[in-house]
Order: structure tokens, then sequence, then C-alpha cells
């Protein structure tokens, strides 16, 4: 049986009543979103798969962390004690215990399919079918790790995504590879140095825009300055502009131009990265490729560039993709533009769940 996530029975409607909002997903997104439905008068479950709260934080190794400072991230009147995962995971739980919320958490419930009738949303679940107004999909833009397909004959190299990297101490002198070009990949570049690799060869198709710096990641991802910038009165354009031209000054500051993108910046498509100070202090150190993982021979790693070399470990910092595959194939495939969804369902993340009291107002 479904359970809230102190082992509480919370109420359920009858399968024949309609709630004004069903939340997929029990993560920082559907806690948030809850909250805000609640506040604004609102019937609303949130139906989690697992079974506790926490969503991609309860799973995540204990060295993850937030891209931004602690007192930046603190969400309502709930200060974070740290930006690693047991803090983030430690602060969703407040939100639920503070706000009562458990009542309206259900725990072991996956959706297995979601679909609307063209009046309302039903959602068939291992209990039974929910029925709800409007649907809030908080399942996240990143639950699914990604991990590209390649040749592998009797590899002996360990492989880990950047989700699954819980014993990053086993990198002690040890010869890693590092595939993929942004946050993921610089963050297992600065494991890489901080649990002291051996070898460190850094494989990228492309390259995201960050920040270089010597400060901790949670002091250079303070968005206060950028914040700054918006109220300006700065056009999109003319923000991007300068950035950008920080930026550079920095890439050539630290001495990392090599890995500077060839793309503009561009407020609209490129997330504002904090520096991984040890891998930019210990850049020189580490062979680059512009290039992807082609096979993998026993414990030979080929790359499509032709460059071949021995490796314990390859570490994929190459992100996530987004599983909406509980929507009903005929009537709202996930393949299709999420926009196309719009009127029915707002498709939430942990960066905008603070309006989605205003979303459901308007949807």
């Amino acid at each position: 049986m479904a359970r809230g996530p102190q082992g509480k029975e919370p109420k359920l409607k009858g399968m024949s009543e309609t709630y004004d909002v069903a939340i997929v997903g029990g993560g920082i997104a559907g806690v948030v979103a809850l909250a805000a439905a609640r506040r604004a008068g609102l019937e609303a479950i949130v139906l989690e798969r697992q079974d506790r709260i926490g969503g991609l934080w309860r799973d995540l190794p204990a060295w993850q962390d937030i891209q931004i400072s602690a007192l930046d991230w603190t969400l309502g009147e709930f200060p974070i004690d740290g930006t690693t995962q047991p803090h983030i995971l430690a602060n969703i739980e407040a939100w639920v215990e503070q706000f009562d919320l458990a009542g309206g958490i259900w725990v072991d419930t996956p959706v297995e399919c979601a679909r609307h009738t063209g009046t309302m949303w039903e959602l068939d679940t291992p209990r039974g079918t929910v029925h709800s107004r409007h649907l809030i999909a908080a399942t996240g833009a990143h639950n699914t790790p990604v991990i590209p397909a390649l040749e592998r004959t009797s590899s002996t190299v360990r492989e880990f995504h950047s989700s699954a990297l819980h014993g990053p101490q086993e990198l002690v002198g040890r010869d890693v590879l590092v595939v993929g070009g942004g946050a993921s990949a610089f963050d297992l570049l600065d494991l890489c140095f901080e649990h002291g690799a051996r070898n460190i060869t850094w494989a990228y198709r492309g390259l995201r825009w960050f920040m270089p710096t010597s400060k901790p990641k949670y002091v250079a991802g303070s968005v206060r300055g950028f914040a700054q910038l918006q109220n300006s009165g700065l056009t999109t354009a003319e923000q991007s502009t300068a950035i950008e031209t920080d930026l550079r000054s920095r890439y050539a500051k630290y001495g990392v131009e090599e890995i500077m993108p060839t793309h503009p910046f561009d407020l609209e498509h490129d997330q504002l990265i904090p520096g991984r100070a040890a891998m930019v202090a210990g850049f020189d150190s580490i062979d680059c490729h512009q290039a992807t993982v082609q096979s993998i021979a026993n414990g030979t790693i080929t790359l499509s560039d032709g460059h071949r070399f021995d490796a314990d470990f390859l570490l994929w910092g190459t992100g996530y993709s987004v599983d909406l595959s509980y929507f009903d194939a005929e009537r709202s495939r996930a393949s299709r533009p999420l926009t196309r969804l719009r009127r029915a369902v707002v498709v939430s993340s942990a960066a905008w769940t603070p309006l989605i009291s205003t979303s459901l107002a308007s949807a």
C-alpha cells in the first residue's frame, strides 16, 4: 500500500472524485508545487514512484552539489546548512514537515500513463486511476542519465555516470578518462584532482561556457551579480555581450583559452556555470581531445580522433535526458514539442517552481 514519506497513511480522495492538481514526482519541484497549490487553496496530490520523497537528490552521490551559493538557493524560509546532496535532501524534507505536506504525497505510486480526455487528466497508477483538472509534470529535466552507445570488447574499464560515482576516493593513483563538455564533466575533472588521479584524459564533443575562477564553486556561483545585470535595463542581447566579454577575459587570465567555446554566449541558451577551481588550476596536466569514445577493448580506449590509451576509469559527464514516457502515446506523446501540452499541463523544473501558482491560475 502506498504511504507518506514518514510512513503515514495519507488520505486519498475517492477514485470517482477529481483533484484540482495532480503532480507527478516528489522531488524539489513536486514538493514546492504542492506547497504552492495548497497556499492557493487547491486540492492537490503528489504521485512519487520511489518509496520516499527527494527525487534525483535522494539518489545522487554525497559530493554532488548545487551550482550556486547556499544563500541564493534557499527555498522560502528554510536556509540550508550546506551545498551538497545531504543538505539539499534535508531541505526538501523540511518543506514537507514544516507545511504538513505528507498527507498529499503518495510514494510507491508510479504513474504508468497520463492522458487528457479533453476535459480532465486521467493518471493510471498501480492503485487505480487518479483524476485531476490540471497536471504538473515535476519529474525534472535531469531524470535519465545519458551514456552514449559504443563498442565494448571484454572491457576491464570501470564506468560511472556522474550521477552514480559514489566512491570518488577510488580514483587515487588511477588513469581516468572524463567524457563531456558541460557542468557534469567539470565536476568530474575537479574530483580527479581532488582525489589524486594519476593521469587525466578529457574527451568532449563540444564545450559549454563556464566562469574560470580560483574560488570555490559555492562562492563563484552566486547569482547576485547576474541579478544586478538583469535589473540594469540592458536588453538580453546586451547582457549576453557583457557576460561574454567578462568570460573571455577570465579564460585568458587563467590560461584556458583552448577550451573556450566558439559560439557566442547567449543568455537564452547558455547556462552560467561557475568554474571548478581544481580543474582550472590543474588544466595544463589534462590531456584534452575534441573527440568521442569510439570503443573499449580490454583496458584500452580508442577515441574518434584515433588516440588510444589505457584507463582504469571512464567517467561519463554526459548529462541527462528527459523522460516523459508516461504520457499517453496517442493523445499527449512526450516526443511532441512541450508547447503542444502547455494548455493542459505544466512541465515543472526546480528553477521556476515558485511560479507554479501563477501558472496554474492561467492554465
